[in-house]
């Protein structure tokens, strides 16, 4: 799937994550062990195709799940079914983090509700 579909730009989702982790690009680098530079890079697209070490150590640096920035790279994390947030995320781009969790919450609910646990995978 190439990031020119209907995801939002690699660069463009790693800065969303990190203000609203209210981080600043100088501290998120610091978390990650690289140069400032390299996450301006990332975020401005002048790095389209960061290598998959890095964008998992952003991914944790940032709580975000490892498969949604591997896909950016074509790459996927061993698992049958992607997590919830995850898919929603890349489908529907513009959902901020709080409209996402409202739906893990939402899907939740209703899974208790008819006493339904999530798959073993």
């Amino acid at each position: 799937m190439s990031e020119a579909g209907h995801r939002e730009p690699l660069g463009q989702r790693i800065r969303r994550a990190r203000l609203d982790r209210q981080l600043s690009g100088v501290q998120l680098a610091r978390r990650v062990g690289v140069h400032p530079s390299n996450i301006s890079r990332i975020e401005n697209g002048d790095t389209t195709s960061p290598t998959a070490e890095l964008l998992q150590r952003i991914a944790h640096a940032l709580e975000l799940d490892q498969a949604e920035l591997l896909v950016y790279l074509g790459l996927t994390v061993p698992r049958a079914i992607p997590p919830l947030h995850a898919y929603l995320r890349a489908t529907y781009p513009g959902l901020p983090d709080e409209a996402i969790q409202e739906a893990e919450d939402a899907v939740t609910r209703i899974a208790e509700r008819y006493e339904a646990g999530p798959r073993e995978t």
